[in-house]
């Protein structure tokens, strides 16, 4: 979930800085609350859990203010994962698939609470979109902040002269919200 706040300043969104604790991408930024779901479990209890026990965001505030906008499906290519024999590796595709939520908040409302996040960043869009120029995101995160950008009209065919390759993994691109 991608939590933001929209102002006088415009769009800013609420990013996570991992934890250098965690196994996988340690540092790396990432959405406000994220989380792999369990058998039998809904995205959306998920979700609630994961905001609740990783941003400080209480409770009734997400069952109130989150929206389910969409999803996106896609493989992720992670490189020299799985050894064939001794000495050798290769790539491999993994499916994925993010459940897309997003919450507007006023500023000031989220803070860590679990040893996941380092910090939260008040970042507005030219910092998120600096960062994700550099790789600084995980890579699942940097899609969802996409998509929100996408949605949001941050980035359109006016901003962006790849706008039209941009948007082929993006089934949610076309709606307005």
């Amino acid at each position: 979930m991608l939590c933001y706040v929209k102002d006088a300043k415009g769009i800013r969104l609420w990013i996570a800085k991992r934890s250098m604790q965690k196994q996988t991408y340690p540092g790396m930024l990432d959405c406000t609350a994220a989380g792999a779901l369990s058998a039998g479990e809904s995205p959306r209890s998920a979700m609630i859990l994961e905001a609740t026990e990783e941003a400080s965001i209480e409770r009734e505030i997400i069952e109130n203010g989150m929206r389910y906008v969409g999803s996106i499906s896609y493989f992720h290519m992670k490189g020299s994962s799985i050894a064939l024999s001794e000495g050798s590796s290769t790539a491999v595709l993994l499916p994925e698939v993010e459940y897309l939520y997003e919450l507007q908040l006023d500023e000031g409302i989220v803070r860590p609470k679990d040893s996941e996040v380092e910090d939260f960043r008040l970042w507005n869009v030219d910092q998120v979109l600096n960062a994700l120029g550099k790789g600084m995101f995980k890579p699942n995160s940097a899609v969802v902040a996409i998509d929100l950008f996408i949605r949001h009209g941050v980035i359109s065919p006016e901003t962006e002269p790849m706008y039209e390759e941009i948007i082929i993994p993006f089934p949610t691109a076309n709606r307005s919200i």
